[in-house]
């Protein structure tokens, strides 16, 4: 094979007929896994990483940091938005996504934030205790210590927060993120209807990156474009290429070790700079798309079972952290204290939860994606009649008087 065939890169437009399908299975599981990895973190790593210190270790470094895996999701976020439009859709599948792009994550927010509602009117908040035992009143200790109504719960997940990012105010310390997730969104669909229009796409695409990566002080923000050329080198069979290339395998993992490596040290010592995780997540994500072995893991009954249900696994663990985590720690405290196996019973029970509660979701799930996909039938079948009244406006102003 030629390696021009290789590093040629896609038009940006839609794929001939013959393309990839809009979605892979290893976006979908390498999801699922990264959503765990934030979960692991967040318990392991801030919950009980002072009362515990052997959870803090180069290896949960790697396999437990939540800013990489944050990273990962805006990356994928950013293929999965551009999959169908490369796969031959076109500009019809965006607008059709970024008709549901809204409510679909905001449908989802408002039902983890009325579990907290709930929690808060039935006594079941026990974090500000916790957070005192486990040395983190800074963090766990801080949350949702304030009054709230059911109208500051609605204010908050249909419009706060999209606006605004302080924890000591959420109703969900963990959802940062979907500030960032619903700008990314526009910036792909934005790209994607625009940019078919420009003959130096593709070098528009590459500046417009590293703009974006310069620009936000977290640099996450240029994930979601490099997630525009993975999704095209996907439809156009480029990774699959990529594979069958002699010695990739070895390149493959050569990349994944070195960034477990540098990630795990950076994260255990301390050391690691701010916006440093989009620079592990991309050559990361890029290895294993580029490796059969890592694609077929990602690609089995199992990470597509986390695949499923990593939205709600990254929604619900705030709500299982206040209430259950928090109640077993004040309650082990009463009873005997912390001691090492009630520490490790404690999280990885904190876990189980999470994945419980996340199954338990799906029912919002379904409404959601029901709700979605409604609003786009709805849509699409006014769109036409706004064009048919556009054209009679015009010939109304065309017609003598």
């Amino acid at each position: 094979m030629e390696r021009s065939q290789i590093a040629k890169l896609p038009r940006f437009a839609p794929a001939p007929s013959g393309a990839k399908s809009s979605r892979s299975s290893v976006l979908d599981g390498l999801r699922g896994w990264a959503s765990l990895s934030v979960v692991c973190y967040h318990v392991f790593w801030e919950t009980f990483g002072l009362v515990r210190p052997e959870f803090k270790n180069p290896a949960t470094g790697f396999l437990f940091d939540g800013a990489l895996a944050v990273s990962i999701f805006f990356l994928l976020s950013g293929e999965a938005l551009s999959a169908a439009f490369f796969a031959g859709k076109g500009k019809l599948a965006v607008i059709k996504l970024a008709i549901k792009r809204y409510p679909r994550l905001t449908i989802p927010v408002l039902a983890t934030c009325l579990i907290t509602f709930a929690l808060s009117r039935t006594d079941m908040l026990f974090n500000g205790q916790a957070g005192m035992i486990v040395g983190r009143p800074d963090w766990i200790g801080s949350w949702v210590r304030f009054p709230f109504g059911l109208g500051y719960v609605l204010r908050y997940a249909l419009v706060s927060v999209y606006t605004t990012s302080n924890a000591t105010t959420a109703l969900n310390a963990f959802l940062w993120t979907m500030r960032l997730e619903l700008v990314g969104s526009v910036i792909v669909f934005a790209i994607l209807l625009t940019f078919g229009w420009f003959r130096l796409a593709w070098l528009i695409l590459a500046a417009l990156t590293v703009l974006l990566a310069w620009l936000t002080p977290t640099h996450d923000l240029a994930c979601f474009t490099v997630g525009i050329a993975f999704a095209a080198a996907r439809s156009h069979g480029m990774f699959d290429r990529i594979q069958r290339t002699p010695f990739m395998p070895v390149l493959c993992w050569a990349v994944i070790c070195v960034v477990a490596i540098a990630d795990g040290f950076l994260q255990w010592e301390g050391l690691a700079p701010e916006g440093v995780a989009p620079l592990f997540a991309v050559p990361l994500v890029l290895a294993i798309f580029c490796d059969r072995t890592a694609c077929r893991f990602f690609s089995s009954t199992l990470s597509k079972m986390l695949g499923r249900v990593s939205f709600p696994l990254y929604l619900v663990q705030f709500p299982v952290l206040i209430s259950f985590t928090s109640g077993a720690i004040v309650f082990a405290t009463a009873h005997g204290g912390l001691g090492s196996g009630i520490v490790y019973l404690i999280a990885g029970s904190s876990v189980a939860v999470c994945l419980v509660s996340a199954v338990l979701f799906e029912p919002v799930e379904i409404f959601t994606k029901w709700f979605g996909q409604r609003l786009v039938e709805l849509a699409m079948a006014a769109w036409p009649r706004f064009l048919q009244d556009r054209g009679q406006i015009r010939l109304d102003r065309q017609s003598p008087r």
